[in-house]
């Protein structure tokens, strides 16, 4: 988190504390609490031991209403500076119990204490039976080939698997792809309509060229605390001259159709008498992440209609209206036959709000996630078992007839299957568990 962020919300915070604790109203805002370059400065009245009290209370408030904050207490003529979390609260904080219960955690340390135990007994017994050692290595030699070669055919045959199970979705991800890329050629042609937007020209002119600045994410999801965002973006978007909502839903239109790459932008929003076959990436749909919570068509075109219904004009040119709604029956058939107007909005946009994008989103996720856990453990614990039970006895064999290679393959093979049984339950476990918000769409 920036700095100056924290600064901000902690200046925000502690004036809220104080005013509830009654300290501003002793002196003004200014003269109790400033904020610089350097942080936050607050000066407690009173007497010493008053301003003592109120500032280890301060801090206890302030620990309770957010999670980082950092001020410089003035008592007298002394400084000290208030910081959280410091080291000592991470380490109260720190929960033991919950550090245990992590199997992989747990696993680790016991392998560890196993380890430590073995080469301590090493280190204390002088005379070694080589002939046992050596009969331990060749059993070890064994069991690691056999375990190799069942990991190498469960590795292979889990990849084939997950790669069958992502290539099963790909018509859906198509089709969705296609659907989502015609919801966005219908806002291009609405923002790019002259005639649709005549009625609010001024704040529809202002909302393009507000979306060469920033996007309607920026906005959606700007940081109140940062005084010089906000600033920027309040003064950017001059709501007192241009009005709110008009210039809203150009920046949210320019949002869907922007693309940084021109070809991409030609292809899949130009050629509108056939699919653009485009598929999303996840990067791509998380800049449409606000649209679950933020549909404009919605609040202006059905929740807001009494006040904007003379704001757009839906008389607009037979081209623009032919390639609107040929894209909408590409969409969805049901919107072949209906009629252009604000219920013909709402309703596509409520589609691709709730059926197109969620499910998209999800199986693009899906399809683009990284290998599970229990492949990326399986293969770290082959190559170890590889190296030290197989390739390093075989190769230092060659050079030393000492029984040191057998005791280092005999102890780390033996901790990592040690590791493995550990494991194995709650990697199972977590593998046959199903998901509910991703495995039952």
């Amino acid at each position: 988190m920036k700095k100056t962020t924290i600064t901000n919300r902690t200046y925000t915070n502690v004036i809220t504390v104080l005013h509830k604790m009654g300290v501003l109203n002793l002196g003004g805002v200014e003269e109790i609490v400033t904020v610089s370059d350097h942080g936050v400065l607050i000066k407690l009245p009173g007497s010493n031991p008053d301003a003592k009290l109120l500032s280890k209370t301060l801090r206890s408030i302030m620990e309770q209403i957010t999670d980082a904050f950092e001020y410089t207490v003035r008592i007298g003529k002394k400084n000290k500076t208030v910081r959280y979390p410091t080291v000592w609260d991470n380490m109260q904080e720190f929960d033991l119990k919950t550090f245990w219960y992590d199997t992989f955690v747990r696993s680790t340390l016991i392998m560890c204490l196993y380890l430590t135990v073995v080469i301590i007994t090493l280190a204390k017994v002088t005379d070694l039976n080589e002939e046992a050692i050596r009969a331990l290595g060749d059993m070890v030699f064994t069991i690691s080939s056999l375990i190799t070669a069942f990991l190498i055919s469960f590795l292979v045959s889990k990849i084939l698997a997950i790669r069958q199970e992502k290539l099963s979705r790909v018509a859906r991800i198509k089709m969705l792809s296609n659907r989502w890329t015609e919801f966005r050629r219908i806002c291009y042609f609405l923002v790019d309509s002259w005639k649709f937007w005549k009625p609010s020209r001024e704040s529809y002119v202002h909302g393009k060229s507000v979306a060469k600045q920033i996007t309607y994410t920026d906005l959606h999801y700007l940081d109140v605390h940062d005084d010089q965002q906000f600033e920027f973006v309040t003064n950017l978007m001059d709501y007192h001259k241009f009005g709110e909502m008009e210039q809203k839903f150009t920046l949210q239109l320019e949002t869907f159709v922007w693309s940084q790459n021109r070809r991409l932008y030609q292809q899949t929003l130009m050629g509108t008498d056939y699919p653009a076959n485009y598929i999303y990436s996840k990067t791509e749909l998380d800049r449409w992440a606000f649209f679950g919570d933020s549909n404009l068509f919605w609040y202006i075109m059905e929740n807001e209609w009494q006040d904007y219904q003379d704001s757009f004009d839906f008389n607009i040119p037979a081209p623009t209206l032919n390639a609107i709604l040929g894209c909408a029956k590409r969409f969805d058939g049901q919107f072949g036959n209906i009629n252009f107007d604000q219920n013909f909005l709402v309703k596509i946009s409520q589609v691709a709000e709730n059926e197109v994008l969620p499910e998209l989103n999800l199986l693009i996720e899906k399809n683009e996630s990284k290998m599970p856990f229990l492949i990326d453990y399986l293969m770290t614990c082959l190559v170890l078992i590889f190296l030290f039970g197989i390739l390093l006895p075989i190769n230092l064999r060659m050079f030393s007839a000492g029984i040191f290679i057998d005791l280092i393959s005999i102890i780390i093979v033996s901790a990592i299957i040690i590791h493995i049984l550990l494991c194995m339950p709650s990697i199972l476990r977590t593998e046959i568990w199903i998901d509910r918000k991703k495995d039952y769409h």
